[in-house]
């Protein structure tokens, strides 16, 4: 064979040109002027009924594009509302789509179940030749191609034609009218959240002309149109219009909306309500405080392209880049679990792990380069692996080095900055007070309307304070968290050593009360007699000492320090 059809089955072989299902071209991949083969037909098909039914497609996907502004700009809450978790699912589920979609482009070879379900949803990736659209470009690749292109640029120019639209309605209109014009930042807002669900898609559009794969005779074509050969002078203009459209609007988009996270806290400080509700996407759907994960989710789209892109010619690095970017999506992704409800962060976990597992089920072609892949891979894995324990490692000494010499070293083993003591006393106690001043059915309101997730923050708050306090909450912490007190707890002796050094601090002061001294006296001659015999006191010598304690508050404080 001099070179590959995709598929197969509409080649039967001999002389090049010779073509199944009314097929032409030396791939045959190309139908004749005024025929178009749809995901229905066996062949090529005459273009009337096709034709139709893009007049009807056009107009019904402006009027979505329409009634998205008024579904995209409800009110964002705290606390995800069923219809908001479902429209949750259904971002994962076009996410989902474009990833087998993409996955389905790589040069490996897969299961025929597989195959096909991809090849039914490469029309996510905007690959309509299986509707037809050579109806309407004709059979032209470069038409084609640019016919895809300018999808996107369409949908935005028609929502702002539609905003502007509504502007002039309302200067013919009665003021008191139910009729109210759209607004800018609402109008950028439905933009963006197009833009971020079809994120993938846009990136996988302009690297296909970047796709190409090798034929038996080492002449390449392109994956989604075989009949044109990389290298010859379409393919540049092919190349220009894609680099060109990755720019502006894949890259550009993801600088645009890095520059929108990172200025997000500053805005809502300085109360810029037009920049924030401009991109209120970030938060629709993301917790507000993981709402930059936004920024990860667009990473993983052009990711999965970009893989696809650098080993079209080499199947196990397409599989290898592909699993090396769910695998870090989904560190972060449980780590962070940054959905505002935790059933679809579940979700989220589960299709990211199907995927991966289903990119490590690819056939093998060719051993060798398998092979030799595997075994620079291999390596590869292992230098990681010791990276990764030796700077931990490194991390630690360092650390132990600053605390030996009394300088910070937290910061170094928490990978984050650590905030000052005094900093974090002066908030804590400030939110004291306010909580002081709320009504207790204030409170409990805000705390209904709290996220999910938040709410576990407070728990989690409550019971670590009550533990630092040593706090009456035993019910609460006893379920909830490990005690360290109690881990920690010494020997009784060791524990009566120290209190009998406390007292003999106290009974230097001169500001010490007689009372005081007497209640020490108590408990180290408690705590003396019952470390006589130099074991720990059983459970029963524990409650004893546990209500003396709580009998004196002072020296129970010590006697917990000295624990």
């Amino acid at each position: 064979r001099v070179c590959s059809e995709e598929p197969e089955s509409s080649c039967p072989g001999g002389a090049p040109g010779r073509c199944n299902k009314n097929l032409v071209g030396t791939l045959c991949a190309v139908c004749l002027e005024g025929q178009a083969q749809t995901l229905t037909s066996s062949g090529c098909e005459e273009c009337g009924a096709t034709m139709f039914g893009w007049l009807v497609v056009i107009p019904v996907v402006m009027g979505v594009l329409v009634i998205a502004y008024y579904f995209t700009n409800m009110e964002v809450v705290i606390q995800a509302t069923p219809f908001k978790a479902g429209v949750m699912a259904s971002a994962i589920a076009v996410s989902a789509m474009q990833a087998l979609a993409l996955v389905g482009l790589m040069s490996v070879k897969w299961p025929t179940t597989f195959k096909k379900v991809s090849s039914n949803l490469q029309v996510v990736l905007l690959d309509l030749d299986g509707m037809g659209l050579s109806c309407l470009s004709g059979s032209d690749p470069l038409a084609r191609y640019l016919m895809v292109v300018f999808i996107f640029p369409a949908g935005l120019i028609w929502l702002f034609i539609f905003w502007s639209f509504t502007l002039l309605l309302t200067k013919c209109v009665n003021e008191k009218s139910w009729f109210r014009p759209w607004k800018l930042h609402f109008t950028l807002n439905t933009a963006g959240l197009g833009m971020q669900l079809g994120y993938g898609t846009m990136a996988a559009v302009a690297m296909k002309p970047l796709m190409c794969y090798s034929h038996p005779n080492a002449r390449q074509s392109l994956i989604t149109y075989p009949s044109l050969f990389c290298g010859e002078r379409e393919h540049s203009f092919l190349q220009v219009a894609g680099i060109s459209f990755l720019t502006i609007f894949v890259v550009g988009f993801f600088v645009i909306c890095s520059y929108a996270a990172y200025n997000m806290p500053r805005w809502c400080a300085a109360g810029q309500r037009e920049r924030v509700q401009s991109f209120r996407f970030f938060m629709a759907n993301f917790r507000f405080d993981c709402y930059w994960f936004i920024l990860l989710v667009l990473l993983r789209g052009f990711s999965f392209a970009l893989a696809v892109v650098i080993g079209t010619n080499v199947p196990p690095a397409q599989t290898t880049l592909a699993s090396l970017i769910l695998t870090t999506y989904a560190i972060l992704q449980s780590w962070m679990r940054p959905w505002k409800v935790p059933v679809i962060n579940a979700t989220d976990m589960l299709v990211n792990a199907g995927l991966l597992l289903l990119v490590n089920k690819a056939i093998q072609i060719d051993t060798d380069m398998e092979s030799q892949f595997a075994e620079t891979f291999c390596v590869g894995i292992l230098l990681m692996i010791a990276v990764a324990i030796i700077l931990a490692l490194i991390l630690s000494a360092l650390a132990l080095v600053l605390q030996k010499c009394g300088a910070e070293w937290r910061q170094f083993l928490t990978l984050a900055a650590v905030g000052k003591e005094k900093h974090i006393c002066d908030a804590l106690k400030v939110c004291a007070d306010d909580l002081i001043k709320i009504e207790e059915e204030d409170l409990a309101k805000k705390i209904n309307l709290s996220n999910s997730y938040d709410v576990q923050t407070l728990l989690k708050f409550i019971d670590l304070v009550s533990e630092l306090f040593d706090n009456a909450m035993v019910e609460r912490v006893k379920f909830s968290r490990v005690n360290p007190t109690v881990m920690n707890r010494r020997s009784i002796a060791s524990a009566a050593s120290d209190l009998m050094l406390f007292s003999l601090e106290a009974s230097s002061s001169s500001t010490a009360s007689d009372a005081d001294q007497a209640n020490r006296g108590s408990i180290v001659s408690h705590v003396s007699e019952s470390a006589g015999a130099g074991n720990e006191l059983p459970e029963t010598n524990e409650a004893q000492e546990s209500e003396v304690l709580a009998e004196q508050p002072e020296v129970r404080s010590k006697m917990i320090t000295a624990l």
